[in-house]
């Protein structure tokens, strides 16, 4: 049995775009002049000593 390389890709695809898409929507940001910006935010991340 071959397995069929289409669909990999198309999992992969689907794959990388999840991942891509919860990072857009947790990591940016509206800044006050209108741009997008992309605050750090491993200060406030749950588990960091400090």
């Amino acid at each position: 049995m071959t397995r069929d390389r289409c669909v990999d890709f198309l999992r992969a695809w689907a794959i990388v775009s999840v991942v891509a898409g919860h990072w857009l929507i947790t990591a940016l940001r509206h800044g006050s002049d209108g741009g997008i910006t992309a605050p750090n935010s491993s200060p406030t991340s749950p588990g960091r000593g400090g």
